[in-house]
């Protein structure tokens, strides 16, 4: 019988602000263990919340393989490694708490809003799986994120727009010069030209908003007959300028350079969609057991759950070409807040835009009005398929940008 420890650490420090002010400051650490007994036919688990008996647990998982829980596939034995970027995040709590501070008055004394909700968090992270087969795999990392929501002085909304950061490299000035751009165009309200497609672009990343027709690439869906991609498999469908991979590379993305499972990619990447044709999947060890397909390093990272297939590290290969070299002159509509909408079974995309802004590949120009967007994913990624952009706006911006050329329609 294999052993698996799987721990989830979360260091977290958080300034919560509401109304324009500062409203508390909270501290937490946590630690989470999930313990897998794997016999080569069934599956074991048992987890604790911090501190824990570690004879108790393993007699908790021994205990649930009276419910045969199915699972046959066994962890990697002997595989170490371990990465940590903790390091590149210099920045301590009063230096969090100062920059906060300068947020609020930039916001009180140089712009038209005030932050109605929002939070800014240093969190330190470790994940690690490792077994009695001699397995030891860590990821540690940290950063600063914000997210806050800003109201106009003369709006009744509950928000008008959206301050997102996240980097691992904490620049103040980079963050308020962020905040003084987009407040400074909000109030230069201009209008985009509706009568023929044009650019729209979307913050990359795996949870970008129009990869979600994507997640149909998942195993069971496809093997089973249930996605839009399932007799597809080896068809060129979209941009040959499109390719579309897991990967876990955590230089790249805020993620361990394994799964849930402990799987690890050579070269932390797996192919997808290669240049426009659809060549897999994505799976967990299970899925790709039964269907025979390949590892793709997709399961979850429940410490306290049956390994199973999770959220993919989507990840859409950049291009050689600068913003402004692939907008070549074209103004471009750049997504803040657009909440609602999707795609339809066939394909067929269309969401509401309530926050946006006019984008020349440098510079953000002013507000655009309430929009509505809309395509279908094989032109988004076929023939209005324009590219991506590694890089982000702002300094430390570690996502960049995905652009297409869709129709928009400004509400009335």
């Amino acid at each position: 019988m294999v052993e698996e420890w799987v721990t989830h650490r979360n260091d977290k420090f958080k300034i919560n602000i509401v109304s324009g002010k500062m409203k508390n400051i909270l501290k937490s650490s946590s630690v989470k263990t999930g313990l897998r007994l794997y016999d080569g036919s069934n599956i074991g688990i048992a987890s604790a919340i911090g501190s824990y008996d570690k004879k108790e647990l393993v007699s908790r998982a021994e205990s649930m393989f009276k419910h045969n829980i199915f699972y046959t596939a066994m962890p990697a034995a002997g595989l170490k490694r371990a990465e940590d970027f903790s390091s590149e995040c210099k920045v301590s709590y009063d230096e969090l708490i100062e920059g906060a501070s300068e947020i609020i008055n930039l916001l009180d004394t140089q712009s038209s809003f005030s932050c109605g909700f929002g939070n800014i968090i240093f969190q330190d992270v470790e994940i690690s799986i490792g077994n009695s087969g001699g397995a030891e795999l860590v990821y540690r990392d940290a950063y600063v994120s914000s997210d806050l929501l800003l109201n106009h002085n003369r709006s009744t909304n509950i928000f008008d727009m959206s301050v997102v950061y996240k980097s691992r490299r904490y620049d103040k000035d980079g963050w308020l010069k962020m905040v003084s751009d987009l407040c400074g165009a909000y109030d230069n309200q201009v209008s985009v030209s509706t009568k023929t497609k044009i650019p729209v672009v979307f913050k990359s990343g795996p949870d970008c908003k129009i990869f979600g027709k994507f997640f149909d690439l998942h195993g069971i869906n496809v093997a089973e007959k249930a996605s839009i991609f399932s007799d597809k498999i080896g068809e060129q469908l979209f941009s040959s300028n499109f390719s579309l991979s897991i990967n876990r590379n955590s230089a790249i993305q805020y993620i361990p350079f394994f799964d849930g499972e402990g799987t690890v990619l050579e070269n932390d990447k797996f192919v997808l969609i290669d240049k426009g044709v659809i060549k897999y999947p994505y799976t967990d060890k299970m899925t790709a057991l039964k269907y025979d397909y390949p590892r793709t390093s997709s399961a979850s990272f429940a410490y306290d759950q049956v390994p199973d297939i999770g959220f993919p590290a989507l990840y859409a290969e950049p291009s050689p070409r600068s913003m402004s070299e692939l907008l070549a002159g074209q103004e471009a509509v750049l997504i803040d807040i657009s909440q609602g909408g999707g795609f339809t079974s066939e394909g067929n995309f269309a969401a509401p835009v309530q926050s946006s802004f006019l984008f020349d590949g440098e510079n953000i120009i002013g507000r655009l009005p309430e929009l509505t967007i809309s395509s279908n994913l094989y032109d988004m990624f076929g023939k209005d398929f324009v590219g991506v952009i590694a890089e982000g706006l702002y300094s430390g911006d570690l996502y960049g940008y995905l652009i297409v050329n869709m129709n928009v329609e400004t509400n009335v």
